[in-house]
Protein backbone atom coordinates (compact mmCIF):
# COMPACT_ATOMS: atom_id res chain seq x y z
CA UNK A 1 0.00 0.00 0.00
CA UNK A 2 1.66 3.29 -0.86
CA UNK A 3 0.09 4.86 2.36
CA UNK A 4 2.62 6.48 4.84
CA UNK A 5 1.21 7.73 8.07
CA UNK A 6 3.23 10.68 9.03
CA UNK A 7 4.29 10.67 12.83
CA UNK A 8 6.64 13.65 13.35
CA UNK A 9 7.79 16.87 11.03
CA UNK A 10 11.18 15.22 10.63
CA UNK A 11 9.34 12.67 8.73
CA UNK A 12 7.26 14.48 6.58
CA UNK A 13 10.57 16.49 5.37
CA UNK A 14 12.01 12.91 4.95
CA UNK A 15 9.27 11.31 2.93
CA UNK A 16 8.59 14.61 0.73
CA UNK A 17 12.24 14.70 -0.28
CA UNK A 18 12.30 11.21 -1.37
CA UNK A 19 9.68 10.30 -3.32
CA UNK A 20 8.52 11.60 -6.83
CA UNK A 21 5.33 11.31 -6.88
CA UNK A 22 3.56 12.54 -3.66
CA UNK A 23 -0.35 13.21 -2.42
CA UNK A 24 -0.16 14.69 0.78
CA UNK A 25 -3.54 13.93 2.84
CA UNK A 26 -3.71 16.52 5.33
CA UNK A 27 -6.58 14.86 8.23
CA UNK A 28 -7.43 14.78 12.09
CA UNK A 29 -9.09 12.02 14.11
CA UNK A 30 -12.57 13.55 13.28
CA UNK A 31 -12.04 14.08 9.72
CA UNK A 32 -12.50 10.30 8.39
CA UNK A 33 -15.13 10.17 5.72
CA UNK A 34 -12.82 10.28 2.44
CA UNK A 35 -10.11 7.28 4.36
CA UNK A 36 -11.61 4.87 2.49
CA UNK A 37 -11.78 5.94 -0.56
CA UNK A 38 -7.88 7.32 0.13
CA UNK A 39 -7.49 3.70 0.85
CA UNK A 40 -8.52 2.45 -2.17
CA UNK A 41 -6.75 5.14 -4.50
CA UNK A 42 -3.83 4.45 -2.96
CA UNK A 43 -3.89 0.78 -3.46
CA UNK A 44 -5.22 1.47 -7.30
CA UNK A 45 -2.30 4.00 -7.54
CA UNK A 46 1.02 2.44 -6.46
CA UNK A 47 3.02 4.80 -7.92
CA UNK A 48 1.84 7.66 -5.96
CA UNK A 49 2.81 8.08 -2.50
CA UNK A 50 0.17 9.30 -0.29
CA UNK A 51 1.55 11.39 3.12
CA UNK A 52 -1.21 11.05 5.63
CA UNK A 53 -0.93 13.66 7.87
CA UNK A 54 -2.76 14.69 10.99
CA UNK A 55 -2.73 18.31 11.77
CA UNK A 56 -2.92 17.52 15.22
CA UNK A 57 0.39 15.35 15.45
CA UNK A 58 2.43 16.76 13.20
CA UNK A 59 1.45 20.36 14.03
CA UNK A 60 4.87 21.85 13.89
CA UNK A 61 5.58 21.54 10.21
CA UNK A 62 5.29 24.91 8.12
CA UNK A 63 3.48 23.10 5.33
CA UNK A 64 0.74 21.67 8.36
CA UNK A 65 -0.07 25.58 9.56
CA UNK A 66 -1.12 26.43 6.26
CA UNK A 67 -3.67 24.06 6.39
CA UNK A 68 -7.23 26.08 7.32
CA UNK A 69 -9.74 23.64 6.17
CA UNK A 70 -10.01 19.34 6.10
CA UNK A 71 -10.00 16.95 4.51
CA UNK A 72 -7.36 18.96 2.26
CA UNK A 73 -5.02 17.37 -0.49
CA UNK A 74 -2.28 18.67 -1.89
CA UNK A 75 -0.01 16.83 -4.99
CA UNK A 76 3.53 17.39 -5.74
CA UNK A 77 6.67 16.45 -8.30
CA UNK A 78 9.83 15.97 -7.90
CA UNK A 79 9.49 18.48 -5.29
CA UNK A 80 6.63 21.02 -6.91
CA UNK A 81 3.55 21.27 -5.63
CA UNK A 82 1.28 20.99 -8.73
CA UNK A 83 -2.28 21.35 -7.52
CA UNK A 84 -4.17 21.38 -4.17
CA UNK A 85 -8.00 20.90 -3.08
CA UNK A 86 -10.17 21.35 -0.07
CA UNK A 87 -13.30 18.54 0.80
CA UNK A 88 -13.99 15.45 0.57
CA UNK A 89 -14.66 14.41 -3.07
CA UNK A 90 -13.37 11.18 -4.35
CA UNK A 91 -13.97 12.26 -7.68
CA UNK A 92 -11.51 15.07 -7.24
CA UNK A 93 -9.25 12.90 -6.05
CA UNK A 94 -9.07 10.37 -8.79
CA UNK A 95 -8.26 13.98 -11.32
CA UNK A 96 -5.59 15.20 -9.21
CA UNK A 97 -4.18 11.35 -9.58
CA UNK A 98 -4.58 11.46 -13.06
CA UNK A 99 -3.04 14.45 -13.54
CA UNK A 100 -0.20 13.62 -11.27
CA UNK A 101 0.81 10.55 -13.18
CA UNK A 102 0.79 12.06 -16.16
Amino acid sequence: MSIIEIKSASQFDEELSTNELVIIYYTAKWCRAIGPAVRVLGEDNPSVIFLKVDIDLVSDHPLVKSVTSLPHFVSRKNGVEIEEFTGASPDNLKKMIAELVK
